[in-house]
């Protein structure tokens, strides 16, 4: 972690890349998460894989909650996130 710094999605990318995704133990069963325009994308997809499903047949059944304010974006090179290209829509349902 610290070849990393603070870059966190640069961390998150290299942990996802390391340890295929899909062989993530969930670990909790839900994730609020605060200051969510603070995260990168791939640090919101590391964090979310570690929430267990509601429902095992239902792959958009995730119990996560990011509370996010543009106003707050002190990393303001990321810009408002698209969330369909974090994997949510903007009604919290994977796309799709």
């Amino acid at each position: 972690m610290n070849n990393f710094g603070f870059d966190y999605d640069r961390a998150a990318c290299a942990y996802l890349k390391a340890n295929d995704g899909k062989s993530i133990e969930p670990r909790c069963h839900a994730l609020f998460a605060d200051e969510g325009q603070d995260l990168g994308p791939i640090t919101l997809k590391l964090l979310t894989s570690l929430v267990e499903h509601g429902d095992p047949a239902d792959p958009k059944s995730r119990s996560v909650n990011i509370f996010y304010d543009n106003a707050q974006n002190l990393y303001a090179r990321r810009g408002v996130p698209r969330w369909t290209e974090m994997v949510w829509t903007c009604a919290g349902e994977a796309p799709s």
